[in-house]
């Protein structure tokens, strides 16, 4: 999912998101609970007792929270405070905000598809089949990829060959394909022989469609010099080397280029290297200091500051609250200012970007408004200004505020003057021309090392505006933060360090066509209304990543659904369609283009519901929904309830639906391809994900590898996910699109919460 934080933001974030944590333990109550549920006398199915669930993965042993996307109440399983006539039988009963009711009389799809939906969802099921396939064998799949467009072929053939119609819908182009190849960065010691002799092997990243390495590339790591006197010490080492960043403290932001993040440094980059192509940069490694300064004079009375300066420009900052993981979602900032008329573009990074509107600024007060629609919704921002800080928050309804912060990169020729006691001792003697930042740069280093906040390095990277003619030069890998540390602590102490990066990165020049995979059950008698069971297909392709719980997890379950409905020889009254969408990662790309298309045929007002499976390895837990359709997924989700055990969890694996919260949910609110759907009004579902796996451990980062997926936990889901599927599409009626007025004394106000919903049509047919 997206880094808006995150899937993703998944804000993105993100969204870049902070990693989370629980212990994965049995509390001392849970321990007492026996081991396998009581024996149910008659089971509405005619499953065997379920065997002995499969042991947790070694990974999950760092997997000490649950995910950002399980957040809300927690089905409490039939052993805490279930009615002892529900708890012996299964399926009978329906999880109401954490609380079991009576299932609603609400007639839907055949008992006997449904008891062979179960069956072969629990006792015959492939969805590790799926995914082993998808990571080990496809690999990460990047928009735009060679691996993504033979994934795509590849679920394609699949659903054909369960009897399903499937094709690829394009929805674009993008202009450069990107391969990652392999890479690895090591770092160790060069012997007079000539031979480089590795002592660590790091963990890092650098962006998608950015600058290889053409092989294999070493060079002594040699810190980034701050003054004139480290300069000097090491420019003549600079040719060829490996240039340390200096950390920043996280969430902050350092002065100049290169503690402006990755997306500031290349900007750098790009803009020294126009400057030196032009002529207007000349490195002089023989300057003379300047001529000796006259003695300090009163600093010049300040001129006014115009009315908008400090505001126009780029800012870089954080987002925090709401549905965003911990330590927020990066987002950016870019404004033009015409009197008090404010233009520019918001985005989170590698998750979705797009341009501002109404933006006003009140230079009497300093503040800036304006609106910004996001993949789930428009919000309304409002920013103080002060100082160099720009501080505010946004508002997209009454219970989801966002508070965001942002600074940006002063150039130091910019900054205020210091008394003449303050300034360095060699101010005076500082060389013309170039800053200390480009210089490094005129050298020709093999490229930059910066650090990750953590122990996680997560991939992103961007190919807006890209083309062969301007493809990127510079080289910057991230490493982990005791990567960081160890090569820091050894070029500080006085040690020579060498570094030996390879990053096969191979470009073709487009148009690339990017596809999402669609197959489909047709419906019997209302072949033309649709339910959609969906997953997106794409990842991100950092080392060590097989893009396993974002999102080939639930690209397996979206699989795997379809096959088990074909394997019962399921009839749905109304059409099941299954998408495997793609370019989620770069901004819902492929589901709002197939969203517009549905617009614009006036096909929207057919599909029933969308559902998205985005949250990682966990199971599906629970739905967000209006108190309108709490009856048709009340009884739609009811024959899963009481079925799955997890022996490790000591619960059933059963879903909780919730009324009266944001429909669709998610992390961030709905940051998935549901959120598409959701702006035209159309009912559209974030799976609340439960279970005992970190989604953020994963989260586009390098431990996203096959390891991470709970078997258990995905057979509950794509068994989950068929029996919700086949019994909407059975349902009397289309969902309903807003709540249902319960009497005339009573107004159920939780359409409100999405701000799609004044789109909406009235009761569904």
């Amino acid at each position: 999912m997206s880094s808006i934080a995150p899937r993703r933001l998944v804000l993105a974030a993100g969204l870049a998101l902070a990693v989370l944590g629980c212990s994965s333990k049995p509390t001392s109550q849970q321990a007492t609970k026996p081991a396998t549920p009581p024996p149910a006398p008659t089971p509405i199915t005619a499953a065997p007792t379920p065997p002995p669930a499969p042991q947790p993965p070694a990974a999950e042993q760092g997997a000490r929270r649950e995910s950002p996307a399980t957040r809300g109440p927690t089905p409490p399983g039939r052993f805490n405070g279930t009615p002892p006539e529900l708890a012996q039988r299964p399926g009978t009963y329906f999880v109401l905000n954490g609380t079991p009711e009576k299932v609603p009389a609400v007639k839907l799809g055949e008992r006997a598809t449904v008891a062979r939906i179960i069956d072969e969802g629990k006792n015959r099921n492939q969805v590790m089949d799926h995914l082993t396939h998808l990571t080990t064998k496809l690999g990460p799949r990047l928009t735009g990829s060679s691996r993504l467009e033979a994934a795509n072929r590849w679920a394609m053939e699949q659903f054909q060959s369960w009897g399903l119609e499937s094709h690829l819908y394009q929805w674009g182009t993008i202009p450069v394909r990107f391969d990652r190849g392999p890479s690895h960065a090591k770092v160790g010691t060069m012997r007079e022989s000539g031979e480089f002799r590795p002592t660590r092997d790091l963990e890092f990243t650098a962006p998608a469609w950015s600058a290889g390495t053409n092989g294999p590339v070493r060079g002594q790591i040699i810190k980034m010099p701050e003054t004139e006197e480290q300069y000097e010490a090491v420019k003549d080492k600079l040719a060829g080397s490996w240039i340390l960043i200096k950390a920043s403290g996280q969430g902050r932001r350092g002065v100049g280029p290169m503690s402006g993040g990755a997306q500031a440094r290349q900007r750098f980059f790009a803009e020294t290297r126009r400057k030196i192509e032009a002529g207007e940069l000349k490195l002089q490694p023989d300057a003379q200091p300047e001529e000796a300064q006259p003695e300090p004079q009163p600093a010049p009375e300040a001129k006014p500051a115009a009315p908008t300066e400090g505001i126009a420009g780029a800012w870089e900052g954080t987002a925090t609250g709401g549905r965003i993981p911990e330590g927020g979602a990066p987002f950016t900032l870019e404004f033009k200012v015409e009197g008090d008329t404010v233009t520019g573009t918001m985005g989170y990074p590698n998750y979705h970007s797009g341009p501002i509107k109404d933006g006003k600024w009140d230079n009497a007060s300093k503040t800036l408004t304006f609106s910004w629609e996001g993949p789930g919704g428009t919000g309304t921002y409002s920013f103080k200004l002060d100082g160099q800080t720009l501080s505010g928050q946004s508002q997209r309804d009454e219970n989801t505020v966002i508070a965001l912060s942002a600074k940006r990169p002063q150039p130091a020729e910019a900054a205020a003057p210091q008394p003449e006691a303050a300034r360095p001792a060699r101010r005076a003697e500082r060389p013309k021309g170039p800053s200390i930042d480009e210089r490094v740069f005129m050298h020709a280093p093999a490229g930059y090392i910066s650090a990750s906040g953590d122990e996680l390095v997560r991939t992103s990277g961007n190919f807006r505006n890209l083309s062969m003619a301007n493809l990127p030069k510079d080289v910057e890998i991230t490493v982990r933060s005791s990567d960081y540390d160890y090569i820091n602590s050894r070029v500080s102490d006085g040690g020579t360090i060498h570094l030996e990066v390879n990053l096969d990165h191979t470009f073709v020049e487009g148009p690339i066509p990017v596809y999402n995979t669609i197959a489909e059950i047709k419906g019997v008698e209302l072949p033309d209304e649709v339910v959609i069971i969906s997953a997106h297909l794409d990842s991100w392709d950092g080392p060590g990543s097989l893009g396993t719980t974002d999102n080939a997890t639930g690209s397996s379950v979206t699989l795997e659904a379809a096959r088990i409905l074909a394997a019962v020889g399921a009839k749905p009254k109304r059409t099941i369609r299954f998408i495997l969408w793609t370019g989620e990662e770069q901004g819902l790309l492929g589901s709002r283009a197939y969203v517009r298309e549905l617009k614009e045929k006036d096909l929207l007002k057919n599909i029933s519901a969308v559902f998205v499976d985005d949250g990682g390895t966990n199971f599906q837990g629970g739905l967000h929904c209006l108190d309108s359709q709490v009856d048709f997924l009340a009884a739609a989700t009811a024959p899963v309830n009481g079925v799955f055990w997890s022996s490790t969890d000591q619960r059933f694996l059963d879903v909780n639906i919730q009324p009266g919260r944001r429909m669709g949910g998610g992390i961030s609110g709905g940051s998935s391809d549901h959120a598409s759907f959701l702006a035209e009004g159309v009912p559209g579902y974030f799976w609340d994900e439960v279970g005992r796996a970190n989604y953020g451990y994963g989260w586009h980062t390098q431990n996203d590898k096959l390891d991470l997926a709970i078997p258990e936990y995905l057979i509950q889901s794509s068994t989950c996910s068929a029996i919700t599927a086949y019994n909407l599409a059975n349902a009397p009626t289309l969902l309903p699109r807003q709540p249902l007025p319960r009497n005339e004394d009573s107004k159920d106000t939780s359409a409100s919460a999405e701000p799609s919903s004044s789109n909406t049509q009235a009761t569904a047919r």
